[in-house]
């Protein structure tokens, strides 16, 4: 388990690595009364993580057809990111639409 939590935060858990990344406000939501990373913010970390291309496709390809993201909202992570969340998020994006 991965939680982010501020620099001051306890990181002692057993099982669960923790991160203190700076996140912007709009990377934040709520889910089920929980503060949680957008669909969009988790599938850059997840890319940055080293998981396979078409494990990333996969996610985005559900996420889009669930509606849980929008095109729009990739390409403004992407813009956000650069580098290999950049090139995943637009190559995926672009093979859809062929």
């Amino acid at each position: 388990m991965h939680v982010i939590i501020p620099k001051t935060g306890s990181r002692r858990r057993k099982g669960i690595q923790f991160h203190t990344p700076k996140l912007e406000k709009d990377e934040i939501t709520q889910r089920e009364g929980l503060r949680v990373t957008t669909v969009e913010r988790t599938i850059a970390d997840v890319i940055l993580s080293g998981v396979s291309y078409q494990r990333i496709q996969q996610a985005i390809q559900e996420a889009l057809r669930r509606g849980l993201t929008t095109e729009k909202k990739l390409r403004k992570q992407a813009e956000h990111r650069k580098g290999q969340v950049e090139k995943y998020f637009l190559q995926i994006i672009e093979d859809k639409s062929s």
